[in-house]
């Protein structure tokens, strides 16, 4: 009898319902409350993100005396809305939204693609009406990064200086999600320390000639 007189609500319906031109910072917006405030991936989440935060500024207090705690915290939620995987099936956050969301196969595909996001150092190298160029530290790979991903002060971009931060595909573009760190003008000896640091590069850094290249050796 509960069921006939119970409340209803067409939230879920409009919240899943994922149109091909979506902002990407409004599916930005629905895939962080799948994972840090949905009964599915809320309850595990947003607890190790807590503990995740508390850990660091426990044990980096320098870090927040030059970084604001939101732009921190804003930019650890990223590990969780396309990298962190649930205990349950040990499935993405991605994945799970995509299983639930109603949208095209095209669509589901590009949500799909954003696990492919790339934590890096980059040196600036210009611009143009539609992007912002800058070029992989470690890979050398360029990255045209679309400007309606961030608003950058003119004074952060000057031409040679590196700055620390994620891009992600979407849509056939790179985007930029997360905190931008303008780092300034590095000196050589401190670049060739960085670029002997492999172990934190992600696959998706290098160029698709070398991913493509390394798949076919590990497939032989």
């Amino acid at each position: 009898e509960q069921i006939d007189v119970a409340p209803t609500t067409d939230f879920y319906d409009q919240f899943f319902d994922i149109p091909d031109d979506i902002h990407f910072f409004e599916l930005k917006k629905r895939l962080s409350w799948f994972a840090l405030d949905s009964y599915l991936l809320g309850f595990e989440f947003s607890i190790e993100l807590a503990d995740s935060i508390k850990d660091l500024a426990e044990n980096n207090p320098e870090l927040f005396e030059h970084i604001k705690f939101g732009a921190i915290v804003y930019s650890m939620q990223d590990d969780y809305n396309y990298k962190k995987r649930s205990s349950l099936s040990a499935i993405s956050n991605l994945e799970w939204f995509v299983a639930v969301a109603k949208c095209s196969e095209t669509m589901k595909a590009n949500i799909l693609q954003l696990h492919k996001r790339i934590q890096e150092k980059f040196f600036y190298e210009g611009q143009d009406a539609t992007y912002y160029h800058f070029r992989s530290v470690h890979t050398n790979r360029l990255f045209e990064v679309h400007k309606d991903s961030v608003e950058l002060n003119p004074k952060q971009l000057i031409e040679g200086e590196m700055a620390s931060f994620a891009v992600l595909p979407w849509q056939g573009e790179w985007w930029l999600s997360g905190m931008f760190m303008g780092m300034g003008k590095q000196p050589t000896s401190a670049i060739n320390e960085m670029k002997k640091d492999i172990s934190s590069i992600s696959f998706y850094a290098y160029s698709e000639a070398d991913q493509a290249a390394t798949w076919e050796v590990v497939n032989e």
